[in-house]
């Protein structure tokens, strides 16, 4: 909101009709008025159980448990999250995007490099790309996990240990939250100033996939 509609909102606020209530929801209260926020009363939502969202995507989308379970770490105890990463066939998603991280050194050629980032860029696959930062985001972030040596339990991709054990030994920590940062700024460069995706993306899987050698 501007700041007017803001102002208009909290004049709502302060007068409200009899017998009504307003519930505001918001992922970024830091942007609120505080006027607005001293109005209010802040009520946080934790995510739920893996455990809980697995079983509610086995039933509501019927599919096996061991897929609802890896979706559902995915989706970060958001059984709504989950139903979208179903409805885009995540887990073929992170297969293919895995498949071209977890590998030996050099085991990819440019050209085959290029032509995955190209596919990426197509313009029907421009809804995907959310969901391919956040799954490259939680490569890395296994990455650092296993560098820090803290439990397989904490990963995201424990199918994928041998892979993650590899580049978590041939990167330092510095790399490897220097790509972090690279992935933040390429999905800003297309999202926030609508950068050439195809372009972007070149540049950046070429950089991570070199990250292997």
């Amino acid at each position: 909101m501007t700041i007017a509609t803001a102002n208009a909102l909290l004049k709502t606020l302060e007068e409200p009709g009899v017998g009504t209530h307003f519930v505001l929801i918001t992922h970024e209260a830091h942007r609120l008025l505080p006027t607005i926020v001293s109005r209010c009363q802040t009520v946080r939502f934790a995510p739920l159980s893996l455990d809980l969202v697995a079983e509610k995507l086995t039933s509501i989308a019927e599919i096996p448990l061991d897929q609802a379970q890896q979706i559902a770490i995915l989706a970060e105890g958001s059984v709504g999250r989950g139903m979208v990463l179903i409805e885009q066939d995540v887990l073929t998603i992170r297969d293919e995007l895995l498949d071209v991280l977890d590998g030996g050194a050099g085991s990819r050629p440019l050209s085959e490099i290029l032509k995955f980032a190209e596919a990426v860029a197509k313009p029907n696959r421009r809804d995907l790309l959310p969901t391919t930062f956040h799954l490259l985001r939680t490569w890395y972030r296994d990455v650092l996990v296993v560098q820090s040596g803290l439990s397989a339990k904490q990963l995201v991709h424990s199918d994928r240990i041998e892979g993650l054990r590899a580049q978590a030994a041939g990167s330092s920590v510095g790399q490897i939250t220097d790509l972090l940062s690279r992935l933040n700024q390429a999905e800003s460069a297309i999202g926030d100033r609508m950068a050439n995706a195809r372009l972007v993306l070149e540049n950046l899987f070429i950089k991570l996939t070199a990250s292997r050698a």
